[in-house]
């Protein structure tokens, strides 16, 4: 017999999820020179550091984690928003801070050892880069908050919700907050910003706030009705959504929206200043950086363009794919690295164009002014998952193989310096601590250092939970009276957390299971952690039926006490 009794909500909805609505500067001048303390080394974005590696590398640890999931399934949106499509670490000092959003945490790691240090779990998957500052480690997730974590201890410091309230919704088959953090966090002499949500009719709101304290320095919270012309030519209601890791380049900040090009804020207010949706149509992605006056967006099929940061006008269309910053030179990654003249970029007139009126008589002759950005050079080393610069050289990222690569003088020639095999894509690459890390898309984290080292190997396994026949009886009972074993489950009340684990393995359920105890689930959270559930399979969650706000059309309820009847509460 249970010795409470359970609330068990099986949902009929099947599994749901959501529609689209979709240069190399220093990043603070107290910032240790090994530090990579956010995406792509800068508040600029640039993936240009001024790091020296050692000429050799030698492999030094090895750590698997389970591939991760993108947000949108569709190939379309997943090239667009690839923001949780590789785990996304930085660096300070000598740990690594990697989000999750496989299994809603953050996790520190030893660069030395690739031992794990500590994890902290959150209310929702963790999909963005985090920012290291200062010895605490900020990040955001989809439960809607930007968290402040001491980076020692592992534990919270402050965190500040994006949202108006606590209201949830299921997103892209999870239980996220209405007003997801999505906005990935930036931070500028002490200032974090970040921004939640992402339909802009229910509401957009994009913050500063002081990375020491935690409170707020200002706030827009008017980004979503806006009344803009659409890419289709005719105006609408339909605003900045903000989808991407935002970015600041002198006193602009730039805000990533999905599957179109950034908005522009003013640093110091938060003041809006411009969104050209409607002039660059269909264009645009999630990926974002800057450089002086400068700004770098992707558009689709590996190619990015060019913008004036001061007012949003495009450049040079679709020049390359995504690119190191640098004040003289764009490096380009791809299936080759090419390197583009940036400091010579200039205006040239275009050929001759002719203007007939409709008798084919001749009007006149109009000459016209374009943008040009020359090719310097090409290599034939496969940067097609990433590209960094560290000190000077250039650090590659491909199929099976990662590689240093000079960077030529006028007259001489690009030459591969060392290179190194790996297992899967190199998908993200950071240099930090003496070490350059590789990590690929299949969810594996490569560290090289200068000595020769017995190479530590940390793989990835999973404890088999315990669970008693009697809870498993209960939960096969229980599947078999409400005849659904797909679909979302709410289990209210946890006492050992058998049945909800029992309910896991008999079924197909996505279970949220919620407890008051918050000592409890952080337990019951890391213990099915290291079981290979928790996450989409199941999560565990702080609250009570009368507090826990969940959506009103999740589920129905099928209540029920094995071996008697109970009243519906």
């Amino acid at each position: 017999m249970l010795r409470r009794r359970y609330m068990i909500l099986i949902s009929f909805m099947g599994l749901l999820s959501i529609a689209s609505v979709v240069f190399s500067l220093p990043f603070f001048t107290d910032s240790k020179a090994k530090d990579w303390p956010m995406w792509r080394y800068d508040a600029n974005r640039s993936a240009s550091s001024p790091h020296k590696l050692s000429d050799k590398l030698h492999l030094q640890w090895v750590r698997d984690y389970p591939k991760l999931t993108q947000a949108w399934e569709d190939p379309f949106n997943q090239d667009l928003m690839p923001f949780d499509k590789v785990y996304e670490p930085v660096v300070q000092g000598k740990t690594m801070f990697i989000g999750s959003n496989a299994s809603d945490r953050m996790v520190a790691l030893d660069t030395d050892t690739g031992a794990e240090k500590w994890s902290f779990y959150v209310d929702g998957p963790v999909r963005f880069p985090p920012v290291a500052y200062n010895g605490n480690v900020y990040f955001v997730s989809d439960d809607g908050h930007l968290y402040c974590v001491d980076g020692e201890q592992g534990t919270l410091i402050w965190k500040f919700r994006g949202g108006p309230s606590e209201r949830k919704m299921l997103g892209n088959e999870r239980m996220i907050s209405t007003w997801a953090a999505r906005g990935g966090p930036v931070l500028k002499d002490g200032v974090v910003y970040f921004g939640a949500g992402i339909w802009p009719l229910m509401g957009v709101f994009i913050y500063a706030i002081d990375a020491e304290t935690g409170k707020l320095i200002w706030e827009n919270d008017s980004m979503g009705p806006l009344y803009i012309t659409q890419p289709h030519n005719s105006p609408a209601y339909s605003g900045v959504a903000p989808q991407g890791t935002f970015v600041v380049s002198e006193d602009k900040l730039l805000v990533p929206s999905g599957r179109s090009i950034p908005a522009c804020f003013d640093l110091q207010t938060g003041e809006f200043l411009y969104y050209h949706l409607a002039q660059n149509k269909k264009n645009g992605g999630s990926f974002t950086s800057a450089l002086g006056n400068y700004f770098v967006n992707y558009h689709r099929n590996g190619l990015t363009s060019l913008y004036n940061l001061s007012t949003g006008a495009s450049i040079v269309s679709q020049f390359g794919a995504i690119p190191v910053m640098t004040e003289k030179i764009l490096f380009s990654m791809g299936s080759s690295i090419t390197a583009f003249d940036l400091d010579n970029l200039r205006q040239v007139e275009q050929e001759e164009k002719l203007v007939v009126d409709a008798t084919g008589k001749k009007v006149k002759i109009v000459k016209d002014k374009k943008w040009a950005l020359d090719q310097l050079w090409k290599s034939n080393v496969d940067a097609s998952g990433d590209l960094i610069k560290a000190g000077k050289r250039l650090y590659a990222g491909g199929t099976n193989v990662v590689s240093a690569v000079s960077i030529p003088r006028y007259g001489t020639k690009t030459s591969v310096k060392w290179k190194a095999n790996i297992e899967g894509t190199a998908a993200r690459l950071i240099a930090a601590d003496d070490k350059l890390f590789v990590i690929t898309l299949e969810g594996r984290i490569y560290a090289f250092g200068k000595g020769k080292a017995q190479s530590k190997v940390h793989i990835q396994s999973t404890k088999k939970l315990d669970i008693t026949k009697d809870a498993l009886a209960k939960a096969k009972d229980i599947l078999e009276a409400t005849g659904v074993k797909e679909g979302y489950c709410l289990a209210y009340g946890l006492e050992t957390g058998d049945m909800i684990a029992a309910l896991a393995q008999e079924s197909e359920l996505r279970i949220i299971a919620i407890d008051p105890d918050p000592v409890k689930v952080d337990s019951l959270r890391r213990k099915f952690d290291a079981a290979g559930l928790y996450g989409k399979k199941l999560t565990v969650l702080v609250g009570t039926p009368s507090d826990f706000d969940a959506p009103p059309y999740v589920a129905r309820s099928e209540e029920r006490r094995v071996g008697q009847e109970c009243s519906s509460r």
